[in-house]
């Protein structure tokens, strides 16, 4: 019974941050449907060499659900769990709006995508760029991937942003094509971190110095994630054959070649 009470009482966040190991108590809560914006912080987390668990793995991944029925249930055991930790929006409990969230110790709560990358970043240097310009600039490359995912994420959710793609499907296949086409919106997003990678070695190496830092994550996870989702779409020409995406598939092939990714 007494577990039961203290398993309903909200996480309490501490800012005290003395005797933390960084290196491990990692946890991070995300919806059981594939990579998503954890991926970025999963890698994060695996390129600072950090141990982490995720809670919500106890649910089946991928569930292809057949009914609004069964798609409900699977959803209000993970919003039940994730709810623990971000809190009641009337209670003063609210630690988070939506995963990733990205928890240490239980009792330090981050989330927002970027947020979390930049702070891991902090705690280990070698994931990002020593100059302070170049800092500057990774900053901005990071944010640039921000509204490019949201711009995505919109595409794949055009009638109801609430609802699975999956009860959409049709009208979002639709949308990710026109979004993703040659000249489309999308170009335009990557034509600026193509511009921004071959400012280092013409784009043969990493973004910033010999080292990879957040912002090759965050590139070569959203490229992989483009070229994933043409696939499934069986447009894969719209990620294959634009050679002003050459700089960057060329960077994604460099980054998952790497031991730690592999």
């Amino acid at each position: 019974m007494e577990d039961s009470k203290q398993s309903e009482e909200p996480l309490r966040i501490s800012y005290d941050e003395t005797n933390r190991n960084w290196i491990d108590g990692w946890k991070l809560y995300y919806w059981r449907f594939g990579g998503g914006r954890a991926q970025y912080v999963r890698l994060m987390l695996e390129f600072a060499g950090c141990a982490y668990t995720e809670p919500l793995n106890v649910f089946e991944a991928g569930v292809t659900t057949t009914t609004r029925l069964e798609e409900s249930t699977w959803w209000m055991k993970q919003f039940a769990m994730v709810n623990a930790i971000r809190g009641k929006d009337d209670d003063d409990s609210k630690t988070a709006f939506a995963p990733p969230i990205l928890v240490h110790d239980d009792n330090f709560v981050l989330a927002q995508t970027p947020a979390i990358m930049l702070f891991l970043a902090d705690l280990f240097p070698s994931l990002k760029p020593s100059n302070l310009l170049q800092m500057a600039r990774a900053r901005q490359m990071l944010c640039q991937v921000v509204d490019v995912l949201q711009e995505a994420g919109s595409a794949s959710h055009p009638i109801d942003p609430h609802q699975s793609y999956n009860l959409q499907k049709e009208a979002a296949d639709k949308a990710i094509v026109e979004f993703a086409k040659k000249g489309g919106r999308m170009s335009s997003h990557l034509a600026l971190l193509t511009s921004e990678l071959k400012r280092n070695q013409n784009g043969q190496a990493w973004f910033y110095g010999n080292n990879v830092t957040f912002v090759d994550i965050a590139a070569a996870t959203f490229m992989r994630a483009f070229g994933e989702s043409m696939k499934f779409l069986k447009r894969e020409d719209l990620y294959l054959k634009d050679d002003n995406y050459a700089a960057l598939r060329a960077h994604r092939e460099r980054f998952e070649a790497t031991e730690i990714y592999q």
